[in-house]
């Protein structure tokens, strides 16, 4: 096989294994595909392979769990995740990320270190959503490890784990697409950018389908579990990559 054969499929296998992964704790597919597909890509490609990834991945899971959906509380969020995906694609090239990831890095591993001693951080409340979308939107378009920020609020409001998927599935999306339409407007898609984010997709897709297959036989209490661990993974691959 030629290098650049051998680098397909790996972005290919990388993205089931990303999104199976993210199907069962909860989200996050791009954080884990991130520091795995940094080992063998371009950092600077990195975001926008994600976006198009993530974007097939939250089609998907829209009609995988799409009776599940809380349309309540991804109304209250799209609106600001709009603003907020633009925002921070806009500012992906012109601010230093390192202080924002420490604060996103502390965060991620509060909530995930304090949960998983069953206690909550917070409760969280309607009114926390639209802020909470706002923040997840602008550090996905910025530093691309935005999604797990919405964890902590659908766990600790009680939110179930089909309907956790089908509900960010929602979101997600409206971050996506924005991010892409922001890229492609400032130029960042190259032919080999958009090949490698569909050939992630590909493997997005199938790595959602395993994950659904997997997630019937995972209790709620472990599902909870898997997200905290989730979270407390991102944080160490937040400081990985910007402070390591």
């Amino acid at each position: 096989m030629t290098h650049d054969t051998i680098i397909y499929l790996y972005v290919f296998l990388t993205g089931i294994g990303a999104w199976m992964l993210s199907t069962l704790a909860g989200g996050g597919g791009g954080t884990v595909f991130i520091p795995v597909s940094g080992l063998f890509l371009r950092i600077t490609s990195l975001a926008p392979v994600v976006s198009i990834s993530g974007s097939l991945s939250s089609v998907q899971r829209f009609f995988l769990y799409r009776k599940s959906i809380n349309w309540e509380l991804a109304r209250l969020t799209i609106p600001t995740m709009l603003v907020g995906s633009f925002t921070g694609a806009y500012m992906f090239t012109k601010l230093d990320h390192k202080a924002l990831s420490l604060l996103l890095a502390g965060f991620y591993l509060v909530n995930g270190v304090w949960s998983l001693a069953k206690k909550k951080t917070f409760t969280a409340k309607k009114w926390h959503f639209p802020m909470a979308g706002f923040i997840s939107a602008y550090l996905s378009g910025q530093i691309g490890v935005g999604g797990p920020f919405m964890n902590p609020f659908y766990i600790n409001y009680g939110v179930e784990k089909e309907e956790m998927l089908g509900t960010k599935a929602v979101c997600l999306f409206t971050i996506q697409t924005t991010k892409l339409i922001t890229y492609a407007c400032f130029g960042i898609f190259t032919k080999e950018i958009v090949f490698l984010g569909l050939t992630a997709g590909c493997g997005a897709l199938a790595g959602n389908y395993i994950g659904k297959l997997t997630l019937k036989k995972v209790p709620d209490s472990l599902f909870r579990k898997l997200v905290n661990l989730l979270l407390i993974f991102c944080a160490f691959i937040v400081l990985k990559k910007y402070w390591f």
